[in-house]
């Protein structure tokens, strides 16, 4: 039997749980909205502020698929 993972890296709210909450960091969003599927959608919010040249409001919460 074999098990596969889907993993994207979130480091967001670099407090007790690093990665479990919050929207990452500007350099891991320009990562996984190229590399990973689910960011990379064009209605994911991390998406839309990577398409507006990370300008604007950032993201609150991303694709919680972290």
């Amino acid at each position: 039997m074999d098990i596969a993972l889907k993993v994207t890296y979130n480091d967001g709210n670099p407090e007790r749980f690093v990665g479990f909450k919050g929207i990452c960091t500007t350099d891991i969003i320009k990562q996984n909205v190229v590399r990973r599927v689910n960011c990379g959608l064009k209605t994911n919010p991390c998406r839309i502020y990577y398409d507006n040249n990370l300008k604007g409001e950032r993201p609150k919460n991303g694709c919680r698929l972290s």
